[in-house]
């Protein structure tokens, strides 16, 4: 039977476990419909559920609507129409960034320290939010000010090495030719565990420029170190030097 679309949209408990258990191992796309259909049987009004998940309020409605006749398969096969993404609010914008600034352990969490999956669950959990990705989440939080000892440290510099391609590294970390030098520290720190902010302060290095090197070791591997990358480490080191004289 087909539900009124104006009235509160009623759940049995079949389809609320159903919407659960979608909402949480379904594809990003069925699990988001999930949600919706879960916030709108919760008495949330259109335009604060499409507030929430940053869609258009048509999108919410079609969704409903496609519930309404089709019940759970409709979410899984038909559209719903295109999400518009929409801003939070500076509202919600200013609460996560002050969780972000929190101790996880001030906020019940037995974690010492965040990560973007873990501040996205516990902002799902809390309700302040109904979607967004973990990419999103690091957009929203770039330029904020965050704890180091609130929070772990990047890993996506970190270089696993093999010990003959390490042994390789430290024959080249005390080589003559400045450039492969240079190149032999950058590598040898990120596979130590080093952030890219600590090896370009320690090294004197530009930040994009670490970056870039560890990059092209990841594709090309040792074959780095006879191209071009490392001529522009050796023009950075000459650089460095001149600095240092004078």
């Amino acid at each position: 039977m087909k539900r009124p679309l104006r009235d509160p949209l009623q759940l049995s408990e079949a389809e609320q476990r159903e919407l659960e258990w979608l909402a949480k191992h379904a594809s990003a796309r069925v699990a988001r419909r999930a949600r919706i259909i879960l916030a709108r049987g919760s008495g949330y009004p259109f335009k604060e559920i499409a507030r929430r998940f940053r869609i258009h309020p048509n999108t919410v409605r079609n969704c409903v609507l496609n519930f309404c006749e089709r019940g759970i398969p409709g979410l899984m096969h038909a559209a719903t129409g295109t999400a518009r993404p929409l801003l939070f609010d500076e509202d919600t914008k200013s609460q996560i960034i002050r969780i972000a600034q929190s101790s996880p352990r001030s906020l019940g969490l037995a974690r010492g320290r965040w990560s973007l999956r873990l501040l996205r669950s516990y902002l799902l959990e809390q309700g302040l939010i109904y979607e967004i990705s973990v990419e999103g989440l690091r957009q929203l939080l770039r330029g904020s000010e965050l704890p180091p000892q609130y929070w772990r440290r990047a890993r996506h510099l970190r270089l696993r090495l093999t010990p003959a391609v390490e042994r390789v590294l430290q024959v080249w970390r005390r080589n003559p030719q400045p450039g492969r030098r240079l190149l032999a520290q950058v590598l040898l720190a990120a596979h130590e565990g080093r952030s890219d902010e600590e090896i370009a302060a320690a090294l004197g290095v530009a930040l994009n420029h670490v970056r870039t090197w560890i990059r092209s070791f990841r594709r090309r591997g040792l074959d780095i170190l006879q191209a071009r990358v490392t001529r522009a480490a050796l023009f950075l080191e000459r650089q460095m030097r001149r600095q240092r004289r004078s």
